[in-house]
């Protein structure tokens, strides 16, 4: 029995000491210029923050590998040199991590080319084999995206996007086109 009391015991104490970086959050979201991203770390430890894009390649490194004591953190992310579309913010503690999600946009005061995302409709979605896209969108570079940011290879026909080869799962589509660049999530059942 007194093995069997150290064992629980011991586990309870690893599990405890792994949760060490809470409270990830950035805000505004979306922003233009400049972001803030707070978090806290609850046991002293090496801490990094990163910024990575929807594709899962590192854009920026905000905190490198630095010691930080059990405290409350605050960070600005200046988002000039960035393009406009959907981030990754990475906090790593220890051996933990938390990510969360940004969208970097333009003013949409001073351009009246930005296409709200919220009027784009891509229907059916969820879909079980094709998407339909606006005409608009359809002269646009188009790549669907999985959410370990690999390209999955699509075929596009007149305003359909055929999905039955890839596997079901969360996906982006991108678009790419002269006036900028737009990201939908789609769902395929």
């Amino acid at each position: 029995m007194k093995n069997i009391k150290f064992v629980l015991s011991l586990i309870i104490i690893i599990a405890t000491q792994t949760i060490k970086a809470q409270l990830l959050s950035v805000y505004p979201n979306p922003f233009s210029q400049i972001a803030t991203i707070q978090f806290t770390i609850t046991v002293s430890d090496t801490v990094s923050l990163v910024l990575i894009d929807i594709l899962g390649q590192q854009v920026k490194t905000i905190q490198s590998d630095t010691l930080l004591q059990a405290s409350n953190y605050s960070y600005s992310l200046n988002g000039d040199s960035l393009a406009n579309g959907v981030y990754f913010i990475k906090l790593k503690s220890g051996t933990t991590s938390k990510t969360t999600r940004v969208t970097k946009q333009s003013s949409l005061s001073s351009n009246t080319d930005i296409v709200d995302i919220n009027s784009t409709p891509l229907y059916p979605n969820p879909t079980k084999n094709k998407i339909f896209i606006p005409q608009f969108l359809c002269n646009s570079d188009i790549t669907v995206i999985d959410i370990s940011g690999k390209e999955m290879s699509i075929t596009l026909q007149q305003n359909q996007i055929d999905l039955s080869d890839i596997p079901i799962g969360f996906y982006w589509i991108k678009f790419l086109n002269n006036s900028g660049t737009i990201f939908k999530k789609i769902i395929k059942e």
